[in-house]
């Protein structure tokens, strides 16, 4: 085994660790803390985050949160999922040449394409919704099409909290006094 891969391997392998953690664990936890709210809860809403996506928000509410610790807890369950895939995903790149062969490709591709290459990522925005793209391949998809990172993590966590708000609104009832 070559040891330069190993090395990058352990930093990338690293840094996707150290995001999870202090997107989904420590602010998540630190926030509850200073609203007293307890850590197992915390905690479970965002477990119930990463298993159900924006289902999660039946769960936060279920548990009795404010529906603003709610959103935030899992906006940065999100923002977590999203760095910690696209860093994951360039692992896959570095190591892979057949990944970077399907890079390439696609990049010549989108060139191809001036529409999809300039709007391509506002449809981010819609991609949280569907319950088979769901936030985890939104991701995957910006990252195989080379969006930028910013506006993918702006257009998918703007996606994510319209989703969740929704979802919230249909939980009070909201939704159904409007339509």
């Amino acid at each position: 085994m070559n040891p330069d891969w190993l090395f990058t391997w352990l930093r990338q392998a690293s840094k996707v660790i150290l995001i999870v953690v202090i997107f989904t664990l420590l602010i998540p936890l630190l926030l509850g803390l200073a609203l007293s709210v307890p850590s197992g809860v915390v905690l479970g809403l965002v477990s119930s985050t990463l298993l159900l996506q924006a289902n999660a928000v039946f769960v936060g509410l279920a548990m009795g949160l404010h529906p603003v610790m709610v959103l935030a807890v899992m906006t940065l369950v999100e923002v977590g999922a999203v760095l910690a895939i696209f860093e994951t995903c360039d692992t896959f790149a570095m190591q892979s040449v057949r990944v970077q062969a399907m890079l390439e490709k696609t990049g010549k591709k989108m060139q191809t394409m001036k529409y999809l290459s300039k709007y391509g990522v506002y449809t981010l925005f819609f991609l949280p919704v569907f319950p088979i793209i769901g936030l985890y391949s939104s991701v995957v998809i910006a990252w195989i099409l080379q969006w930028d990172r910013r506006l993918s993590l702006l257009f998918i966590t703007l996606g994510w909290i319209g989703i969740c708000l929704a979802l919230m609104l249909m939980k009070f009832g909201v939704l159904k006094i409007i339509l």
